[in-house]
């Protein structure tokens, strides 16, 4: 399984370092709800699925791949 250490450092390596400061500040504040993990030995995938309120509620998918440490895939319904 990936570490969170990891998912910080595949995230900032991806992302925008506004966007990425824009995202923590979220989590941290307790604007990101019903989040889970699932992982998927079978492919050595991780995905982290939540529900952020901004503006309005949407829904956010990262998925990272378990083995590289790295973001292989976003899903969001933003404004």
């Amino acid at each position: 399984m990936i570490s969170s250490k990891g998912i910080r450092q595949a995230l900032r390596q991806e992302v925008q370092p506004r966007i990425y400061s824009h995202g923590l500040n979220y989590f941290r504040s307790g604007r990101v709800k019903r989040w889970s993990t699932e992982e998927n030995k079978a492919d050595n995938s991780l995905t982290l699925t939540g529900e952020v309120k901004g503006g309005k509620t949407y829904k956010v998918a990262l998925e990272f791949d378990t083995i590289n440490e790295t973001l292989t895939g976003t899903e969001c319904n933003c404004p």
